[in-house]
């Protein structure tokens, strides 16, 4: 085999001769030496110059063929929609006609055909339904990127479903199903039924519209408290701190709760204050959503009338906001012994927005830490 590749070697130098696309004459007519020819078989090789068709090289008698295709030469065969399936020595490329690249030698001129087997695609496909007709999620040039190829009885990787389904612009996903009415959830652990023929099953995407974040748990909350907050289930944040500061996003609460958090004092030394929000900024929304047993910190505040002590359950202002059936209920751990007349208020300051079906209920407690 090596004194095989040495002499191919030699060819390429001295003829250029190796790989000549459906001419050889240089070849055949080399005095001793037998010519292999590949034929590709209705394939190609993937060159950026040119597309071969086929491949002829020059061996001594008795010689080991070398694969063009293997790690030797690692030509990249292509037919479009099929798998190259290897060497065999009849058109018909029947499995027992297959070239034994390690035993086989060359006994004279021969013909090798390329073997093709048809790919099969078994997928998944993310899609969605507007308007009551089902479509696929495409990029700007119209390619599929909903669709995730898996080997029969394989799985969806939620994380590359999110991914994908991530590609429809201006709509943030929510969740997955079988069905068109998105009534079904749908089990990353399905397996792909597989089959004999391309296969696809369809996963439909419920979507909303924006770019929203989808919050589950705590830590997600805590990280996206400057973004549009999409609350997908009830978060214990386990009397953890949470700190929204102003905020100019919308958080749709979906009906869920927010429990167990502690929100501590401004620290303004001249207009100290608390609550959930600093300040609910032009455009902000917070909507269907209960805040429960909230504890407010307020210590270390000295009783001075001077100050202006800006305490209110939701925020101490805001400008052009939406506050829609939200609840909230806690306590105010505090050392300030004077009045809190807007405690149980949404906002300390008169502010400008829309205010509908909001309540709070804040105890008072003096047992602070000494």
């Amino acid at each position: 085999m090596k004194k095989a590749y040495l002499i191919l070697l030699a060819l390429l130098v001295a003829t250029l001769a190796v790989l000549l696309p459906g001419c050889a004459s240089s070849q055949e007519n080399l005095e001793g030496m037998y010519v292999v020819t590949f034929d590709l078989n209705g394939g190609k090789i993937d060159l950026k110059s040119t597309e071969v068709q086929t491949v002829k090289y020059a061996y001594e008698p008795e010689s080991i063929i070398i694969d063009p295709a293997g790690p030797a030469w690692s030509y990249k065969l292509i037919l479009e929609g099929y798998n190259f399936t290897g060497w065999f020595t009849s058109k018909d490329c029947k499995p027992e006609e297959a070239w034994n690249f390690k035993t086989g030698t060359i006994k004279g001129d021969m013909t090798l055909y390329a073997g093709w087997e048809k790919k099969i695609v078994h997928s998944f496909t993310l899609c969605y339904v507007e308007n009551g007709e089902v479509k696929h999620i495409l990029n700007d040039k119209g390619e599929d990127q909903g669709k995730l190829v898996v080997a029969a009885g394989g799985v969806i990787n939620q994380k590359k479903a999110d991914m994908a389904a991530s590609n429809r612009k201006d709509f943030t996903p929510v969740g997955y199903f079988t069905d068109k009415e998105c009534t079904i959830p749908f089990d990353f652990t399905t397996k792909h039924p597989g089959g004999e023929t391309d296969t696809n099953v369809e996963v439909y995407v419920k979507y909303i519209p924006g770019n929203w974040t989808i919050v589950k748990t705590y830590d997600e909350l805590k990280g996206a408290t400057g973004d549009n907050i999409w609350l997908a289930n009830d978060i214990d944040c386990e009397g953890q701190a949470l700190d929204f500061g102003s905020y100019s996003k919308i958080l749709e609460g979906n009906g869920f709760t927010i429990r167990n958090f502690t929100v501590s004092h401004n620290n303004n030394k001249m207009n100290p204050g608390v609550s959930i929000f600093k300040k609910l900024n032009e455009g902000a929304q917070i909507r269907n959503v209960n805040f429960e047993n909230v504890t407010f910190n307020f210590t270390n505040i000295a009783n001075d009338k001077s100050k202006e002590i800006k305490v209110a359950a939701l925020a101490a202002s805001g400008t052009g906001f939406v506050v829609e059936n939200v609840s909230i209920t806690g306590t105010i751990v505090t050392d300030y012994t004077g009045e809190l007349p807007r405690l149980n208020e949404a906002f300390y300051e008169e502010s400008t927005g829309t205010i509908t079906n909001f309540t709070a209920e804040i105890t008072v407690s003096t047992e602070t830490e000494s």
